[in-house]
């Protein structure tokens, strides 16, 4: 059940690519970091908003396990207090393999628009 605090939660597909891997095919963790930002990026298209215009307040990633070469992930983005309602948000976000099924890595993002509030809605 969805409420004003709450909005449906986007998937967004990425493969793990082979530049963003060490010599042991392990993804380097910075690259989690843009898979997120590609989920938010999925999350406001599908959402009508506008996140050239929100500036990222603060972020924080918690590291559950690795992944791979060639793995296919599933990033999973929501969003709490949306800008409508409230004049910051936050994305929680995780990352899945999708075959496994294991959670690899959460990250949340504390958001506020950096010009007035009708150019991100």
């Amino acid at each position: 059940m969805n409420n004003h605090n709450e909005r449906k939660c986007v998937t967004t597909e990425i493969k793990v690519r082979f530049n963003e891997c060490d010599p042991y095919s392990i993804a380097h963790n910075s690259n989690y970091y843009i898979w997120f930002e590609i989920g938010r990026f999925d999350y406001a298209e599908e959402n009508g908003y506008n996140i050239r215009n929100l500036m990222v307040l603060r972020t924080r990633c918690k590291y559950i396990r690795s992944c791979k070469f060639n793995d296919t992930l599933i990033v999973r983005t929501r969003m709490k207090n949306p800008l409508s309602v409230f004049p910051q948000c936050t994305f929680e976000q995780e990352i899945y393999n999708k075959v496994t099924g294991e959670l690899i890595a959460k990250c949340w993002t504390e958001n506020t628009a950096n010009t007035n509030l009708d150019s991100v809605l």
